[in-house]
């Protein structure tokens, strides 16, 4: 009697480990149509945001009284801040921007004062160099798979423009942009 009653536990152990609900953090799926409606609009919102900003594009957080550039911490403050509270960003896209900027500080102290200085190739946002914030603003296709609480999304805008990458977590049920990835000369 205890052989088959151990065998008979371990088979509704197996049973429950097949059908058990519980995510790990690994599974892989395609976005429901909820989420994948709520990661779209924070990708349209963030660049219709953007787009009424025009004074971001600039990136006038240098201080170039120097023989090289450096951040001028109170503007880049400022242009941090202006993305914060956009509300379409989380902590971690603002603390990967310091990343990135203060790298960029370090380049910058090697570079010629006249030079285009690194990290200025291309606007962060829109990945491109030109404004191409009309075309980001029509109807563009977002796909995005979910792992857990976080997601790649990628928009596809048109031939003229590279497909964008986003990653995004959800924070209190919103869908905020943690990173966009761009084919920029420094990647870190």
């Amino acid at each position: 009697m205890p052989i088959k009653l151990f065998f008979s536990l371990i088979f509704v152990a197996f049973i429950a480990s097949l059908t058990s609900c519980e995510d790990t953090g690994h599974t892989v799926k395609n976005a429901s149509e909820a989420d994948s409606t709520a990661i779209a609009n924070t990708v349209h919102g963030f660049y219709a945001w953007y787009a009424k900003h025009k004074e971001l594009e600039k990136m006038d957080f240098t201080d170039t009284t120097e023989a090289h550039l450096k951040l001028d911490e109170e503007k880049f403050d400022n242009y941090l801040n202006a993305f914060e509270r956009s509300e379409f960003v989380s902590d971690e896209y603002i603390e990967g921007e310091r990343v990135y900027f203060a790298r960029c500080e370090t380049i910058w102290q090697t570079e010629e004062k006249g030079d285009l200085p690194a990290g200025f190739d291309a606007n962060r946002v829109y990945c491109a160099q030109d404004d191409v914030h009309n075309e980001l603003l029509r109807s563009v296709g977002v796909s995005s798979k979910i792992h857990s609480n976080t997601v790649k999304s990628e928009v596809y805008a048109s031939a003229q423009i590279a497909n964008i990458t986003f990653n995004l977590k959800k924070e209190k049920d919103r869908w905020l942009i943690t990173k966009i990835l761009c084919d920029q000369s420094i990647q870190f």
